[in-house]
C-alpha cells in the first residue's frame, strides 16, 4: 500500500532560538520544582508539647519533631524559611518569564498540543506518574518527535481527540504523590476537568463532556489466564487497563522524552516511546488483517512520518543495538518503511 509522503518542515532559525530559549528556562524551572518538592515541601514551625517548644516539620498531614528548641534549631528554622523563600521566588520569576513569552510561541506556531491533553500530561507529571508508571503512545507521541527534531508536521495526521496511556504494570505508582487521592486516574482527570468519568464501571476509557477520550492500555499477557484486570487504584470507579496485543514491545522499548508546547505557547514534558519503535509498531498495525481499513491508512501515514523524523532529522539507525530487544520479525519490517529523503534545497 503506497501512501503519499507527508510534509515535514524544519523550523526557522528564529523559531529554533525562541524554542530553545524557553525550553532552557523550563528545564531550570522543573529542576527548581523538584528541589522544592524534595527539600522544601510543607512547613516548619515551633509548636508546644508538654509545656516545651519543639521544632515541627509538616509534610502532607503529619508533623515530625526535629527536637526541642535550641539555638541550633533556631538556625535550622531560619535556614529552611530563607532558602524556601528564595527558591519560591526563583520559581515564580521563571514562571512569569515563560508565561510572558507564551503568546510569541503560540504566534510562531510552536505551540501545538491542544489544551486538554496538555493539562492531562501536566497533571500526570505533577503526580510523578509520567514516565514512571505510564507513558504516552499513539498520535500524541508525534508532538514529541516534532520537538526533538525541531520540525513541524504539515498534515492532519497529528489531529486526535484522545490520548492513549500505556501502563507498565511492572512499576508501582504512588497514589499519594502530590495530592493524588485513592480516586486514582479518574480522580486525576477530574482535577483537569470535573466532567471526566469512566464510560462504565470497569472500563479502560474515560470521557469528558466534550467527548475527549483517555484510554488506559497495557500489554496482553503471554498467558491470558493470568491476565489480571488492573487499575492504577483500587477505587471501584477508576479505569481498568485493557490488554492489547503488541504492546509488550512498547513497554520494553527505549523511551523518548521531550519538552513540547501547548497551543497557548506554554511548555510541558512528554514521555513516550522511541520514534523508531513507534514507526515499526504503526507499520505492523497497518498490516494486520483485522484492522479497520481507515485506521490502517492513518497507521501507515504515522509510521512514515515517524520513520522520516527518526532517520533523516534525528539521525537514528533502525539497526541500532538498543532495538535488539524487539522481535526479529518486527525489526525486519524496517525494510518496508517508506522513508523518502527530504527535498534538496534549490538555488
Amino acid at each position: 500500500m503506497s501512501v503519499k509522503m507527508l510534509e515535514i518542515n524544519a523550523l526557522s532559525g528564529d523559531d529554533v532560538r525562541a524554542l530553545v530559549d524557553v525550553r532552557q528556562r523550563y528545564e531550570v524551572l522543573v529542576d527548581l520544582q523538584h528541589q522544592h518538592w524534595h527539600s522544601f515541601r510543607g512547613t516548619m514551625r515551633y509548636g508546644e508539647r508538654s509545656g516545651k517548644q519543639y521544632l515541627l516539620r509538616r509534610v502532607d498531614k503529619s508533623d515530625r519533631s526535629l527536637g526541642a528548641r535550641t539555638p541550633q534549631t533556631d538556625m535550622v528554622l531560619d535556614k529552611f524559611q530563607t532558602e524556601k523563600a528564595a527558591i519560591e521566588a526563583r520559581i515564580a520569576g521563571l514562571k512569569a518569564e515563560i508565561e510572558a513569552r507564551a503568546p510569541l510561541m503560540a504566534a510562531r506556531g510552536i505551540g501545538r498540543l491542544p489544551s486538554i491533553p496538555a493539562r492531562i500530561l501536566r497533571r500526570l507529571d505533577a503526580a510523578r506518574w509520567l514516565g514512571e508508571g505510564v507513558v504516552v503512545v499513539g498520535t500524541n507521541a508525534l508532538f514529541a518527535y516534532e520537538a526533538m527534531a525541531g520540525v513541524r508536521i504539515v498534515s492532519d495526521v497529528i489531529a486526535t481527540e484522545d490520548i492513549d496511556l500505556l501502563r507498565d504494570a511492572r512499576r508501582r505508582i504512588s497514589l499519594t504523590a502530590n495530592g493524588v487521592s485513592e480516586r486514582g486516574l479518574v480522580g486525576l482527570l477530574k482535577d483537569v476537568d470535573p466532567s471526566f468519568a469512566a464510560v462504565r464501571q470497569g472500563s479502560f476509557r474515560a470521557v469528558n463532556q466534550s467527548g475527549f477520550m483517555v484510554d488506559l492500555i497495557e500489554p496482553l499477557s503471554k498467558s491470558p489466564v493470568h491476565q489480571s484486570e488492573s487499575g492504577i487504584s483500587s477505587h471501584q470507579d477508576d479505569l481498568v487497563s485493557v490488554p492489547i496485543e503488541g504492546l509488550a514491545w512498547l513497554v520494553s522499548a527505549p523511551k523518548s522524552e521531550a519538552i513540547i508546547f501547548d497551543e497557548a505557547g506554554l511548555p510541558l514534558r512528554i514521555v513516550t516511546i522511541d520514534p523508531r519503535v513507534f514507526a515499526l509498531h504503526k507499520l505492523w498495525l497497518s498490516e494486520k488483517a483485522d484492522r479497520d481499513p481507515l485506521k490502517k491508512r492513518r497507521d501507515r501515514q504515522q509510521s512514515n512520518v515517524a520513520a522520516q523524523i527518526a532517520h533523516y532529522h534525528l539521525g537514528l539507525s533502525f539497526e541500532a543495538d538498543e532495538l535488539s530487544a524487539l522481535p526479529a520479525a518486527l525489526r525486519k519490517m524496517r525494510d518496508r518503511l517508506e522513508m523518502s529523503p527530504p527535498p534538496r534545497a534549490q538555488w
